[in-house]
This record gives C-alpha cells, sequence and structure tokens, in this order.
C-alpha cells in the first residue's frame, strides 16, 4: 500500500476524530477515537467491546441500563443491534422478534414504536423465565443520546439502516463515536469509500466462509480501515489474516461469543483459563475483543500490562 493512501485513511479517520472533539465534550471518548487510528505498535492496548452492552450485571441485554453499566465499568466500546418499526423508527433490538426479551409477541417489523413502548424488556438474556423489568426497548436515538461523549459504540444493523441509522447519528451529534459494520466480498470497494460509511469509522467483516483471507483483504486494506472484523472457524485463518491487517496499521477485532466466530475460543471456557483463550488470540494479534464478560476481560488485560489502569 502507498503513503498515500496510507495517510489517506489517517486523514480520514482524523476528520471523525474532529467530529468528536466538535459534537461532544467528554475526553474519554476522544482517547478511545484517537484508539481507532492506524498504528503498527504491536503492544497497542487491546479494547473492550461488550456485546449487547453489560447485561450480566442485572440488567436486560440491549437496554439503557444495560449501557449504562458499561460506561460505568470502563468498557471501550458497546456492540448493539438496531432494527426498524414497522412506522420507521430505529430501535435496538437482537432479535426479528420481540418474544424472547420482552412480555410480547411478533416481528418488530409489524409493530409500531406505540406498541414497543407498551412491552417491558426481561433481564439479562430473557426468555420466559427471565424476571421483567420497568424498561421498555429503547429507540436508536435514545441510546446515542444516553451514550453520546462516554463510549465507542458498534452498530449491528439488522436490514439495510444504515442511512438512516446515520440521520440519527448526526441529528445527535454522535457520527465521530460510531463504528458501523458490513460484511464485504472479495469483489467489494474498500468500505472507508461507501457511503455511508465514508462518515463514521467503518469496519469491514472478512468471513471465512466468504472466502481466502488473502483475497478478501486485498481490496478492503487499501485504504486503511480502522479495524476489520474477523470470523472463522479455523485459527489457522487468524494466523493468516491477523499480519496483513497489522501491516497496514488496523486493528483486528474478533468475537469469543459462539465457537463458530473465533476458532472455537468462547468467554465460558476463558473465564477458567484466559490465557488459552484470550490470551492465545491477542498472542495471534487480536486487539478489539467483542465479549459477553467485559469486566472479567479487561481486569484479565491490566493483570497482562495490556491494559493498564486508568488509561481510558
Amino acid at each position: 500500500m502507498d503513503a498515500r493512501k496510507h495517510w489517506f485513511a489517517i486523514a480520514l479517520c482524523t476528520f471523525a476524530i474532529f467530529a468528536v472533539r466538535t459534537a461532544v465534550a467528554d475526553g474519554r471518548v476522544m482517547l478511545l477515537a484517537e484508539q481507532l487510528l492506524p498504528s503498527i505498535a504491536l503492544d497497542r492496548p487491546v479494547l473492550v467491546v461488550a456485546h449487547r452492552g453489560c447485561w450480566k450485571h442485572n440488567a436486560p441485554e440491549n437496554s439503557l441500563s444495560s449501557f449504562k453499566a458499561c460506561v460505568d465499568i470502563g468498557v471501550d466500546a458497546i456492540e448493539m443491534d438496531v432494527r426498524r418499526t414497522r412506522d420507521g423508527v430505529l430501535v435496538v433490538m437482537h432479535d426479528e422478534t420481540v418474544d424472547r426479551t420482552t412480555n410480547g409477541k411478533g416481528r418488530v417489523q409489524d409493530l409500531t414504536l406505540k406498541q414497543l413502548r407498551k412491552l417491558r424488556l426481561r433481564k439479562g438474556s430473557g426468555g420466559p423465565r427471565a424476571r421483567l423489568t420497568r424498561e421498555t426497548p429503547p429507540t436508536f436515538e435514545e441510546a446515542m443520546i444516553a451514550l453520546r461523549g462516554s463510549i465507542l459504540v458498534n452498530v449491528d444493523a439488522k436490514a439495510n439502516i444504515f442511512n438512516a441509522a446515520l440521520e440519527v447519528l448526526e441529528r445527535t451529534g454522535t457520527a465521530g463515536q460510531v463504528i458501523m459494520k458490513r460484511g464485504v466480498s472479495a469483489a467489494d470497494a474498500p468500505l472507508l469509500q461507501v457511503a455511508p460509511f465514508n462518515r463514521v469509522f467503518a469496519m469491514p467483516i472478512v468471513s471465512e466462509r466468504t472466502g481466502a483471507a488473502s483475497a478478501l483483504l486485498q481490496s478492503q486494506l487499501a485504504v486503511t480501515p480502522p479495524a476489520v472484523e474477523l470470523v472463522f472457524a479455523d485459527l489457522a485463518y487468524l494466523h493468516v489474516a491477523a499480519p496483513m491487517i497489522q501491516r497496514v496499521g488496523s486493528r483486528v477485532w474478533v468475537n469469543t461469543l459462539k465457537r463458530k466466530h473465533a476458532g472455537g475460543m468462547r468467554d465460558v471456557e476463558a473465564l477458567v483459563h484466559p490465557d488459552a483463550v484470550w490470551g492465545r488470540l491477542i498472542d495471534a494479534g487480536a486487539t478489539v475483543i467483542q465479549t459477553d464478560e467485559p469486566l472479567a476481560l479487561r481486569k484479565y488485560l491490566e493483570s497482562k500490562g495490556r491494559r493498564p489502569p486508568g488509561e481510558f
């Protein structure tokens, strides 16, 4: 990759940071945004991403209280799922239906915001035995207003709602703290050059199921993204892809949620043998880890010197 393209990528990221500086006042989110600038340092702090918020801390997943818990314990980023209601409002909800996480039934796309407001979120990951709370499913706008200036947000779009999401981000002054992601193929142009991803931090998702790492990354790394999310069943895929991503200064994002995400490396084993899971992934090049155990991961990173206490 030539120097002009590399520095053009830095300029894009710097523009995003400038958006943060002008839109929000909190110093921590500026420091976090700066962690997304290209860097080839091998000892970069590893960022902690809370999957659907910190819902294991006595809160429903994808709720305002779960997001607040993440801010309180010093998590770097929150992953939230966004869908559209029947009347066109973006709401935070993972499943296609509200059945698992609320006391209601039906598909999100078939319900209006008024109908969703009548529902109550269930604690934790939900299910029929989970206790109901007083919280209702938040809109995407409510969530971004609540998180403005405090933490990075990874938007996991469950439909093609990217343009509508950007409108919310610009209206709330939060575009500079959001990472938007989308799966890519070998034929796709660099995500950073595609609207509306050129207005935020953009992260391509590269999956082993889609093809060889070298072919998929060749185009995406032509303009340095802040991170690349890797999804793989075989750890050999990570060992091929991570050096390519590191060479241009991007971060390597992995998920320790299910076996299919990161070569069988999961949170449930990491709680018992963190070196064998989180440590092994970090040694292979991971610098962002999405987890359902954000507090345990943060403490582990601090114990290994990859996350000095109070750094952010």
